[in-house]
């Protein structure tokens, strides 16, 4: 289906003489740990700030997805774009520019913290991360409040292929409700969009 609509995509740009590249990546499990407004932009923060230590596979897609933009526009030579990317976020340069956008919006990166209301879902079991349901873990953080609820959302500790103990904390949900939060907690007893075996 991506191939399809990726074939799709790059005719309409042949057809409207735009400069257009389509990528594939691997959307199988969420990128980042967190989902909803304030806990998404913590990830970013993380990523961009040199002085700090955000999720791996987060800056790893972002590199790649600048790279390409930075060598379509003739920024980058061919193949250096990503290394370009990197070099935007190791020296700062990037997270300089995220705080002047924020500003320009008359925007805040003060007071970032996730609902009062959370509950940490723990494994049942031992045994490895085999699935993680896009779908459901996206039904959990609406019925937590997303995105209207901006401090709203979910924390994943952890990714399609990590090793956990019983009793290890796969999930954090957070509301701004106790209802809310209720709510999700037992629909993720329903759904477990995390599988383990």
């Amino acid at each position: 289906k991506a191939l399809k609509l990726k074939r799709k995509f790059e005719y309409l740009g042949r057809y409207f003489k735009k400069k257009l590249r389509c990528v594939l990546t691997d959307g199988s499990q969420p990128i980042g740990n967190g989902i909803g407004p304030v806990l998404e932009l913590i990830d970013v923060i993380r990523v961009l700030n040199p002085k700090e230590i955000g999720p791996k596979d987060l800056e790893d897609k972002s590199v790649f997805l600048a790279g390409n933009l930075l060598e379509m526009t003739g920024k980058a030579k061919k193949g250096y774009g990503r290394v370009m990317a990197q070099e935007a976020i190791d020296s700062g340069k990037a997270f300089e520019k995220f705080r002047e956008i924020i500003k320009a919006q008359k925007g805040s990166l003060r007071n970032l913290s996730p609902g009062k209301y959370r509950k940490n879902i723990e494994a049942p079991i031992a045994g490895k991360i085999s699935g993680i349901d896009n779908k459901e873990i996206n039904s959990l953080a609406r019925i937590v409040g997303c995105p209207l609820d901006r401090s709203a959302g979910l924390y994943l500790h952890v990714h399609v292929g990590d090793k956990v103990e019983k009793g290890e904390r796969i999930l954090s949900v957070y509301a701004e409700s106790e209802a809310r939060l209720k709510e999700a907690v037992n629909y993720y007893k329903k759904a477990r969009p995390i599988k383990i075996l």
